[in-house]
């Protein structure tokens, strides 16, 4: 996985949400914070990664600790988790602050990346597909950053053959004869047999 700045992995993530729901308004938390970032009118790469900086700038503006936000907005005990089902944390922004229960936390930093999970949701077959889907669309997003976030691959290639060309390998051997010479055929070897029905005629 390459290195890449946190406003790039960060965008890489969202990028994978937005692929995997086709929601264009997503949440996550960062930092210890809601990240709410838009992806409508299906921005480039580049353009999500300003998007991201522009929204953590403005968290960081207004920022209220987690907990005291969720004591006023979302009473009760489970009432922080609401703000968001998924987080992203990297080395310089470690996943200090979050809920104890988010469905999807990934950490990314210094070449890899790993994930924490509901398992009541995922399994870790499920996981796996999950961090490898991103380290390609990562890969390919800093080789094209002006791409269009929805044209970012998300398969490498082992998987794009088996996905695309194997499981959809479907093709049969087609008769060279056409249908009236098959059903001449079935004529003449069944001779006996009902060839049409239709009413009380056959």
């Amino acid at each position: 996985m390459p290195d890449a700045p946190d406003s790039v992995l960060l965008a890489a993530f969202l990028t994978l949400l937005h692929r995997y729901s086709g929601a264009t308004d997503l949440t996550v938390g960062h930092d210890g914070l809601p990240l709410r970032v838009s992806l409508e009118h299906a921005p480039s790469f580049r353009e999500l990664e300003s998007r991201v900086e522009q929204a953590r700038r403005d968290a960081e503006t207004h920022r209220v600790p987690l907990d005291l936000l969720a004591g006023e907005l979302l009473p009760g005990p489970d009432g922080e988790a609401a703000f968001f089902g998924t987080a992203f944390a990297t080395a310089a922004r470690p996943a200090d602050g979050l809920p104890d229960r988010v469905d999807l936390l990934l950490e990314a930093g210094e070449g890899s990346v790993r994930a924490t999970y509901a398992t009541a949701l995922f399994d870790g077959a499920a996981v796996e597909r999950v961090l490898g889907h991103y380290r390609t669309l990562l890969a390919d997003a800093v080789a094209r950053p002006e791409a269009p976030v929805g044209s970012l691959a998300l398969m490498d290639e082992d998987e794009y053959r088996r996905v695309v060309l194997d499981w959809n390998a479907t093709g049969h051997g087609v008769p060279a004869a056409t249908w009236p010479e098959l059903f001449a055929e079935q004529v003449r070897s069944r001779p006996g047999a009902v060839a049409l029905v239709f009413g009380t005629r056959s």
